[in-house]
């Protein structure tokens, strides 16, 4: 039997029509290329006067009248970082992939199609030497393979939100950092300055005393020495400002210029330290069971639970049916096959004992980093609670040294000792005080030490913000599903 010219033209187009539907459903590639120079001047151009950036703050509490800001605190200087961070992007890149990863595992496998046709060279007369066919292949899953699935794929999800919570607050100690490290280093050049003030005097007053022999040329010269040791040490300490300026932009993400009109209120962590900053046993006992990297190392052991399902699941055989249709010389032909695979050299043996040592290994990992935040937390404590005697300490020898001084400076008031003694006396006093800013610093350094193994602002400061309000500049869809 021949086939028309019509039939062949209704089966060509049934098949562009098939072939049209199946195109129907895809997605369709969007290039995005990636040009340095627009990114480099996009991040050069970056203004901490734009709109969206006041929108931003007003919807996480902060105050922005008047705009632009008169000052900048450590509140404001975080919310500023994580506003459109590129830090932050690559965290929440990651957390959106891991969230498509759960519609990967939720997709039904798509069957397959198998076309063919056959020629017989023994046609019956009268009859088409052809015949065609048509075969459906639909996987069939078990239920328990899916579901372990997806569960796994859910539980990676998770956890890469709470990476993305803890890439936020990586971000915020950063800052806290060189926020400590800028205002540590512009304290320190003004002390230098009054010290190479207070050399330059001395040195003039023992030059008098020199015109008239009442000192050894030695004692001139040691004084020359160090007024010129005092003016490196303010040159020096201007470059610890410029570096920790450079510092603190790059982990605002901005640059350098944009941060050097900016007026910053340090005035938040100039108080001095004091045992009430020190978290509560309950907040220590929370680090231990709700920080961020003990949720995410849970939602790994429950995603090792689910890999380990899987891998038992996959031991059964899978089915995989196969309903066709032959159109074979004038006789249509139905068919229904069944295929599976055979468990006979192997039941997953290997794959099940990966996932149940992964299992393993990722639970003694767990207790690992139990252990470590801990043993974090007391030192942290330990070395918080060091540095607040410390700073108590320094802080009496510079009370003394005033006092000293004052008492130096009403002697010379009686004609008791001249101007150099009282020039030397508060030398005194400005040693003392660059020894209390070391203790100073030494304190924010080791709170901040003390916040990051808690995961808790600890000098008053507001909490970080939902890790799902963070960007105003993500897509609609993004903001579903972050905790």
């Amino acid at each position: 039997m021949r086939a028309t010219a019509g039939d062949q033209f209704r089966r060509g187009w049934g098949g562009v029509l098939l072939f049209a539907l199946l195109l129907g459903g895809c997605a369709s590639y969007k290039p995005q290329p990636l040009v340095p120079a627009r990114a480099a001047a996009a991040l050069q151009a970056r203004d901490v006067n734009a709109a969206g950036l006041r929108a931003f703050l007003a919807a996480h509490g902060q105050a922005v009248t008047p705009w632009p800001l008169p000052s900048w605190d450590l509140s404001s200087l975080t919310l500023l970082a994580l506003y459109d961070n590129p830090q932050f992007k690559v965290a929440r890149a990651q957390w959106q992939r891991a969230r498509a990863g759960t519609e990967t595992a939720a997709q039904l496998p798509n069957p397959s199609l198998h076309l063919f046709e056959q020629h017989h060279s023994l046609a019956p007369a009268g009859l088409s030497p052809w015949s065609y066919g048509l075969a459906l292949g639909i996987p069939w899953q078990s239920t328990e393979l899916r579901q372990a699935r997806v569960a796994q794929a859910h539980a990676f999800a998770d956890a890469a939100n709470l990476e993305l919570a803890a890439a936020a607050w990586q971000i915020r100690s950063a800052v806290r950092v060189r926020f400590v490290g800028l205002d540590a280093a512009l304290q320190r050049v003004d002390l230098l300055k009054l010290e190479r003030a207070l050399r330059k005097r001395a040195l003039e007053l023992l030059k008098q005393q020199d015109a008239l022999g009442a000192i050894t040329a030695s004692t001139l010269s040691m004084a020359r020495i160090q007024e010129q040791q005092a003016q490196a040490g303010v040159l020096s300490a201007q470059g610890q400002v410029a570096d920790q300026r450079a510092a603190l932009a790059g982990a605002l993400g901005l640059p350098l210029d944009a941060l050097v009109h900016l007026r910053i209120d340090f005035s938040g962590i100039q108080d001095p330290p004091a045992r009430k900053r020190l978290p509560s046993p309950a907040v220590q006992r929370a680090a231990l069971l709700d920080r961020l990297d003990i949720r995410a190392a849970l939602d790994q052991y429950s995603a090792a639970e689910a890999g380990l399902r899987r891998e038992m699941a996959g031991q059964y055989p899978q089915f995989q049916l196969g309903p066709g249709y032959e159109w074979d010389q004038g006789d249509q032909r139905w068919t229904l096959g069944l295929s599976l695979s055979l468990p006979v050299f192997n039941q997953n043996q290997g794959q099940i004992a990966e996932a149940n040592a992964r299992r393993a290994e990722v639970a003694a990992r767990f207790q690992v980093l139990q252990l470590h935040v801990l043993t974090q937390v007391e030192r942290g404590v330990a070395a918080y609670q060091s540095s607040v005697q410390i700073w108590n300490a320094t802080n009496n020898i510079v009370a003394e040294q005033q006092q000293d001084a004052q008492q130096i400076s009403a002697q010379f008031a009686a004609g008791e000792v001249d101007r150099l003694a009282t020039v030397r006396a508060q030398l005194q006093t400005v040693a003392a005080r660059l020894h209390r800013l070391t203790a100073q610093v030494e304190s924010e350094r080791a709170l901040g030490r003390l916040e990051d193994a808690v995961q808790q602002p600890l000098d008053g400061g507001a909490p970080l913000p939902p890790v799902a309000t963070l960007g105003l500049r993500q897509a609609p869809h993004d903001k579903q599903g972050s905790r």
